[in-house]
């Protein structure tokens, strides 16, 4: 008995190990969809037209019928990577992914014709969005991921921007199981907070 299992905790220990180093590979991809259509599209991507490594972050809870139609009525840059609404004039920059952008989407129709929207498709590999922000007109670039800051898609794009004022909303500490609202509420993830929080920027 003893020796399954050891056996089995070497197996799952060697399984990690892989994982964890597919996941660092330079050459891995990670979609992050928040709708069923785009889940649709990631997966046919990642089975059919690529030989990398690929990793699908799906957020836990079902597609948001009315984000996604607000999306829908955006007119703007979508693609496999992307979804972009510009404003030459805008002072705000919204960045955010999965399931949240939801809140970062409330958060940017407060804010209306001072802010741009970008939702994140593709958080790996990342460096394919710098041109975007970085040729941004907005001065304030606000991140919001339901991620670890520390080492999150944020912190990582944040590291290589210039010339810009930068502000993150993310989770900095240990989050207890609950439902995805009571934890948005917990983490602070409210638009009418992160709105206040950023207006005077």
């Amino acid at each position: 008995m003893k020796k399954v299992i050891t056996i089995m905790t070497i197996l799952t220990a060697l399984i990690l190990t892989l994982l964890v180093g597919a996941c660092s590979s330079n050459d891995s991809y990670a979609p992050s969809p928040s709708s069923y259509a785009e889940f649709n599209a990631s997966f046919d991507f990642c089975v059919n037209k690529i030989k990398s490594p690929a990793f699908i972050r799906y957020p836990r809870g079902a597609e948001n019928l009315e984000f996604n139609a607000g999306l829908g009525d955006l007119n703007c840059e979508n693609n496999l990577d992307y979804l972009y609404k510009k404003n030459n004039d805008a002072q705000f920059l919204i960045i955010s992914y999965g399931q949240i952008s939801r809140i970062a989407f409330e958060v940017y129709k407060k804010l209306g014709d001072n802010a741009e929207f970008l939702k994140l498709n593709k958080i790996k590999p990342l460096d394919y969005i710098l041109p975007e922000i970085n040729n941004s007109g907005a001065e304030n670039i606000i991140f919001i991921e339901e991620g670890i800051e520390n080492g999150g898609v944020s912190q990582m794009l944040a590291s290589k921007l210039n010339n810009k004022k930068i502000k993150i909303f993310a989770v900095n500490n240990f989050i207890e199981h609950g439902s995805n609202e009571e934890l948005f509420e917990l983490c602070g993830f409210n638009p009418e907070k992160i709105y206040n929080n950023i207006v005077d920027m």
